[in-house]
């Protein structure tokens, strides 16, 4: 490499007529010259001032523009003059259009030059094409051939892809040492981005000397958290210098400020995971007992340092914190990554009875996260982080799985029932209580239970061989046939089985043919048992309030039904169901019930029926069940219709709304009656001509035309 001068050329002008004098000497000529061996000597080490000067010097003999900036750049390094920064912000903007190319104009993109070129740089574009447009702008531009730092502010869910794609394709710039994606430490880079950035994989001692020389560079931070309590930082290999109050500095930097420091990836190279995981853990304990909102950098160091402590941590107050807080947990959750901390987002989805609003967020983050492993659903994510140890609440959790899994019609591949179920210390128990199936496409092809050993097996209970073709599920009884039903019982009974949720002695409920040619059910109109035996009911059966009324109070339930990728809608009525309808994937879509499986028609009677107390919820104790009652023809007779002359003219007909002539003939009949203000039994009236329809006098003889 030819030697270096000590500095680049620049006028020696003084006082007021340095800026005039050095302004006078900026080159006419754009930033158009490249010297390929010249810039591969500053891509080794981008960091060394010298490699630049020595390209300013073949720069400025061609009076190329990037010369003098270069030059101009190391003046304010080495003596930190305005006037010289300014001048250089003049030549940037003389020459923006071979500067900086198509990033010229772009406000969505700040960058920070050194010796000529672009170090780093942060994209604040807020929507994923936005943000690509700017990326490319960026790798396109001449200007950040050695770009060493990138933050990119927003994240939305999956965009993180299309970036990563980007990168690979470019496979520069070389020199890209640092990336964060979205809040600081939410993000890690992916293997096949570390493949192609190699400087991203940096050595230890090399990346933790680089961070802590930045956080020297920082202002001075205010630090809340007290770092003489925090537990020591074990280095992987060797020894590393640790001043705990420097790293909380760098943390705050990078979490609070935004700054790239890169001290969060330096960390998780140099030190051990149990003392990260211990570290983020004292640091969440002290976020708590202080102002929360000022040093939430501690509480967001959890997801990118945290283990298993943290995951505990984060577990304990999901359901206690507001839903903003939960779902911050549930984002570090997410970063933390492991197993542990995934179920603990699955734990979090399976609880039935609360917490709607961040479990149905919750839900769409392991949607997510089974999009990008290729999984189908979040079913099958569930399949592929078995549990590591089953207390109660990993039992409960199994339990809502195994439900899903058969109400949903989920198939899981052999390979995969074989390797997470069967071979699951905690889900292989479970698995030998149920029964089941084979299927090829939608076809049950045969049935088998699984032996305390792991083993599929017939019903004769010899070994059964799984068909590497077919897709093993959990069996609904609507989709067997009595004599199979028959069968499994006596098997299941033989073996002393009780199921771990109820299977084989499942109620089973139908539609009539007129009902299932419908678009809307009305058989539960007269079983009224009031709101709060409704609301309670449906909600612990994953039922959620799909519509209110505006001045509050709910209107309808829904509950969604992956099998058929629909929304049964339950039109709440005076203290009964009144309607029940069926949405597709838009709201305004429509459908008959004949159009769903059967498993979906029978379990959204069987919640409704359950709902209006018509039979009892029956538990997994005994495995064979008496078969539900036939709907009883009507409810019985309540009191009996009054029927008088209108006192005034006040009172308006329950069924067309309009008002009922003072001294005309009007039925009073005694209903559920349910207002913001009043809920509780009282009369309504009608008109005798609306009377047809009404639940009430189905069936009754009025005296009167």
């Amino acid at each position: 490499m030819a030697k270096a001068k000590a500095k680049a050329k620049l006028p020696t002008a003084r006082g007021a007529d340095k800026l005039a004098a050095m302004r006078a000497t900026l080159p006419t000529r754009a930033a158009v010259n490249r010297n390929a061996e010249l810039e591969a000597l500053i891509a080794d080490d981008p960091d060394d001032p010298s490699r630049y000067l020595v390209y300013a010097d073949w720069l400025q003999a061609r009076e190329d523009a990037r010369g003098t900036l270069i030059a101009l750049h190391d003046a304010h390094r080495r003596n930190h003059d305005k006037a010289t920064l300014d001048l250089a912000t003049a030549l940037v903007d003389e020459h923006r259009y071979t500067l900086l190319e198509q990033l010229d104009g772009r406000k969505d993109v700040d960058v920070e030059w050194y010796l000529g070129f672009i170090k780093s740089a942060r994209i604040r574009a807020p929507i994923g094409d936005q943000v690509i447009e700017a990326l490319t702008a960026l790798l396109d531009a001449h200007s950040s051939e050695f770009l060493q730092a990138l933050v990119i502010d927003h994240l939305e869910r999956g965009s993180d892809r299309e970036i990563v794609k980007l990168l690979v394709e470019r496979g520069r710039p070389q020199t890209l040492a640092y990336i964060s994606i979205g809040k600081p430490g939410a993000w890690a880079p992916p293997p096949e981005l570390v493949d192609a950035f190699p400087r991203l994989r940096r050595d230890a001692e090399v990346a933790w000397t680089s961070a802590m020389a930045k956080v020297a560079e920082q202002r001075k931070l205010k630090i809340e958290i007290d770092a003489t309590t925090l537990p020591e930082l074990v280095a992987k290999t060797g020894e590393l210098d640790v001043d705990p109050a420097a790293v909380l500095v760098g943390l705050k930097a990078e979490l609070d400020k935004k700054r790239p420091i890169g001290i969060l990836a330096a960390m998780s190279t140099a030190f051990t995971r149990d003392s990260l995981d211990a570290f983020a853990l004292a640091l969440a304990e002290q976020w708590q007992e202080l102002d929360q909102t000022a040093v939430k950098w501690a509480f967001d160091a959890i997801g990118p340092l945290g283990g298993d402590r943290c995951i505990e941590f984060l577990g304990e107050r999901l359901g206690e914190w507001s839903h903003q807080r939960a779902m911050q947990g549930v984002e570090h959750l997410r970063r933390i990554g492991t197993t542990t901390a995934l179920r603990e987002i699955v734990n979090l989805v399976s609880r039935l009875t609360r917490f709607r609003p961040r479990r149905d967020e919750a839900r769409a983050i392991l949607a997510e996260l089974a999009d990008s492993r290729g999984l189908p659903t979040v079913l099958h994510l569930i399949a592929h982080l078995p549990p590591p140890h089953g207390d109660d609440r990993v039992i409960l959790t199994e339990r809502w799985w195994l439900y899903e899994l058969m109400v949903a019609g989920t198939r899981l591949a052999p390979a995969d029932f074989t390797t997470y179920v069967t071979g699951n210390t905690v889900r292989r128990p479970l698995a030998a209580t149920l029964l089941w199936g084979e299927f090829l496409g939608p076809e049950l092809v045969t049935l088998f239970a699984v032996g305390r050993d792991g083993q599929p097996r017939g019903a004769d209970g010899n070994p059964h061989e799984l068909v590497a073709a077919h897709h093993i599920g959990v069996v609904h009884p609507v989709e067997l046939t009595p004599a199979e039903v028959d069968t499994w019982l006596d098997v299941f009974e033989h073996r002393a089985i009780t199921q771990t949720i109820l299977q084989l002695g499942r109620p089973v409920f139908t539609l009539t043919h007129e009902e299932a040619r419908g678009t809307s059910l009305s058989r539960f109109q007269r079983w009224r048992v009031g709101f709060d035996q409704l609301q309670s009911a449906l909600e612990e059966r994953d039922w959620y309030t799909y519509e209110q009324y505006d001045q509050g109070g709910t209107e309808s339930y829904g509950r969604d039904f992956a099998r058929d990728g629909v929304t049964v809608i339950a039109h709440v009525g005076s203290g009964s169901i009144d309607t029940v309808n069926v949405r597709g994937a838009d709201r305004y879509e429509v459908r008959t019930f004949d159009s769903l499986h059967a498993v979906t028609v029978s379990e959204l009677l069987y919640d409704l029926e359950i709902a209006h107390r018509r039979i009892e919820p029956l538990s997994t104790t005994a495995i064979r069940q008496a078969p539900p009652p036939p709907p009883p023809a009507a409810k019985p007779a309540g009191p009996a219709p009054i029927i008088e002359k209108a006192k005034t003219g006040r009172a308006k007909c329950v069924v067309c709304q309009l008002a009922i002539v003072k001294d005309s003939t009007r039925i009073g009949i005694e209903r559920m009656i349910e207002t913001p203000t009043f809920r509780g039994m009282g009369t309504v009236w009608l008109h005798p001509a609306c009377r047809t329809g009404v639940p009430e006098l189905e069936g009754v003889e009025l005296p009167i035309e």
